[in-house]
């Protein structure tokens, strides 16, 4: 009797204290899991959103460089010009807007509304999405022999010697046209290159079946057409407008007509729509 009583009292769990064990296990399992899949998910939400900021942020940082600059015309000088908006996608000479006799030139700022019909060159533009243009030449120069034939460049005249009617000139590398000097009126003056670039929202990225609605800049490099993706996330240019140097701020209608005859005006600011890219 007594060594029944010792194998009784050493009997392990019954099965209802053994179910109730497994039980309170899963449940605490069940709990870390849900805490593991909620934390998980905030930190994705977290660097979605950071990388939505980081996008808007770069995308303003691009545009605003590139309209720092734009209608940088070197030495160029403007009083009295005509004004142009000429067809971005043109590649001809025509197409840059630049003459000399009557002085025309491309206006730096310019663009194109979804009521209007937008250039040739753009493709796949989100809907309902401007244009926007921006012509300058390069900061930097090239001496006459190293001008590509198939760019467009301006060669100021320095020398007190050149010829009155002819301050400047225009026109394809290489063409021998550029014979304007320097102030030492002996050294060809160096030449500035002709740049247009085209800033649109695009419905895809890096190809067309990602779907993705990204910033890009087209223009013409080399002859050829070359677009850049720039921006992911972006899904409209919602307001543009323009800083007049005496007049206060006026908005900025982005049509394919000018929009300012005076060069005193700048774009002042944008802002554009984020997108995460979550359905």
């Amino acid at each position: 009797m007594r060594h029944s009583k010792g194998l009784r009292g050493s009997a392990g769990f019954s099965l209802i204290e053994l179910m109730i064990g497994v039980t309170l296990g899963l449940v605490i399992l069940a709990a870390l899991t849900s805490f593991f899949v909620s934390t998980s998910s905030n930190r994705h939400e977290i660097e979605r959103t950071s990388r939505q900021i980081e996008n808007g942020r770069f995308a303003i940082d691009t545009l605003r460089n590139e309209l720092h600059l734009a209608g940088f015309y070197a030495e160029l000088q403007q009083t009295g010009a005509t004004w142009q908006t000429p067809d971005p996608c043109d590649a001809t000479i025509a197409g840059t807007g630049f003459l000399l006799a009557p002085l025309q030139i491309p206006l730096p700022v310019f663009g194109y509304t979804p009521d209007v019909a937008i250039p040739g060159c753009v493709t796949d533009q989100v809907k309902n999405t401007d244009v926007l243009v921006i012509h300058r030449f390069n900061t930097e120069t090239v001496p006459v022999g190293g001008a590509a034939g198939n760019e467009f460049y301006f060669q100021p005249s320095r020398c007190r010697n050149d010829s009155t009617t002819t301050p400047w000139a225009f026109g394809p590398g290489g063409s021998g046209s550029f014979t304007l000097r320097k102030i030492d009126c002996a050294t060809l003056a160096d030449l500035y290159r002709h740049r247009v670039a085209l800033f649109y929202l695009r419905t895809w990225s890096l190809t067309p079946a990602d779907n993705i609605p990204t910033l890009v800049r087209l223009e013409y490099a080399a002859g050829a057409v070359s677009v850049v993706p720039l921006v992911e996330g972006i899904q409209d240019l919602l307001e543009l407008s323009v800083a007049g140097r005496s007049a206060g701020v006026e908005t900025l209608n982005l049509r394919a007509q000018v929009f300012a005859q005076r060069q005193d005006r700048q774009l002042r600011h944008g802002f554009l729509l984020l997108s995460s890219g979550v359905a």
